[in-house]
This record gives C-alpha cells, sequence and structure tokens, in this order.
C-alpha cells in the first residue's frame, strides 16, 4: 500500500491483519475501472493484509550494526539492515564487509536476484561465466539461479549493500552464525560514506 503523509512523502506501510494505523497515516487502496490503483484517505478503514507485520520507519547507526560470520574461517562480515522475519518475508538488506583475498564461494539463489552496491573498494564478481570488475559506485545485479561467487582482490576492505530479493532462509542462517562485532575501520569507513 503506497501512502501519502504529511512530512513523510509516499511510503510503503504495512499493519497487521486487521490492525490500524494511527489517522495520519491512514489510507485504502482502492482499483478504479481499468485496474489501477489509487490511494485514498480513509479515517477508519481497517487493513485487510494477512500476517504483515508492520513497517516502520527506521535510523540505523553504524555502532548499532550487529554483524555475523557463518564460519570462525570466514574473513566476511555481514550485517543484516532489512531483515525479512521483521517485516513479513519482503527482500533482505545486507552490508557485507570482506578482507582482503576473500571470496565467496561458488552459489546460485533458485527464486532470488541479487544486487551489489559497491559502497567502497574494488570487488570481482563471476556470473555465469562472466568476470566483471566493480569499484566503488558501481552496482551489480545477478539474475535469479545464476551461478556466482565474487572476491575482494585487495588491498583494502571492500564495503557492498547487498539486496537479496527473496531470503529464502537466508537471514535465518546468518542469525544462526557467530556473532562478530563491527571493527573500528569498518565503522570509520561506514561514518564517512
Amino acid at each position: 500500500m503506497v501512502i501519502h503523509a504529511p512530512g513523510v512523502g509516499r511510503a510503503l506501510v504495512f499493519a497487521p491483519h486487521g490492525g490500524t494505523l494511527p489517522s495520519s497515516l491512514r489510507h485504502r487502496h482502492h482499483a478504479d475501472a481499468a485496474g489501477l490503483g489509487q490511494t485514498q484517505h480513509d479515517e477508519a478503514a481497517p487493513l485487510q493484509s494477512a500476517a504483515i507485520m508492520p513497517l516502520l520507519p527506521q535510523l540505523f547507526r553504524p555502532e548499532q550494526l550487529q554483524a555475523w560470520r557463518f564460519a570462525d574461517s570466514d574473513h566476511c562480515r555481514l550485517a543484516l539492515i532489512c531483515d525479512p522475519a521483521h517485516h513479513s518475508g519482503g527482500p533482505t538488506l545486507l552490508l557485507e564487509i570482506h578482507d582482503p583475498s576473500d571470496r565467496v564461494p561458488p552459489h546460485r539463489h533458485a527464486h532470488a536476484v541479487e544486487l551489489f552496491f559497491v559502497l567502497r573498494g574494488r570487488v570481482r564478481f563471476h556470473v555465469d561465466g562472466t568476470t566483471i570488475e566493480a569499484s566503488t559506485g558501481d552496482s551489480v545485479v545477478v539474475p535469479e539461479g545464476s551461478l556466482h561467487d565474487y572476491e575482494n582482490p585487495g588491498p583494502d576492505r571492500v564495503y557492498l549493500l547487498t539486496v537479496v530479493s527473496t531470503d529464502d532462509g537466508f537471514a535465518e542462517g546468518l542469525r544462526h552464525g557467530i556473532p562478530t562485532p563491527l571493527d573500528a575501520e569498518d565503522l570509520a569507513v561506514l561514518r564517512s560514506l
């Protein structure tokens, strides 16, 4: 549901089944005769979405991010920014930090497109036999089902903002990994972006 809220602009809002939003945010989506949607203000309209949890604006400061590693030997730290467990199974948003020479093993996501935005550093992607060199400011999209891996050729750490369109249990598996705090270098880099 797209809403228009004073001081907020357009936003996607979800609420529990049968729940209501504050009157300043309450809208109901209606389809017109051509099938196009229109958003209208409705003071008392309960939302009829099934099992959708609230998605409210959130601010995360670098010091608040919790990173994990899948194994002790990993040189990659992953911090969940947008966790589908907290917003009804939507996309997953991650901060990835890779040390020099780190390489993520080849894998594929059967039901997910993956988007990488290089915040800082250089990264080499291998996607279905094609090599892509990306650096600060570049974006790389990996199509659903593509065999891919990526590596940090060095000499510095790589910082990626990653969106996984369909989680398929990735975030849950990560939360069962090894909690690893971001270090002073990570926090300084994030603060400088």
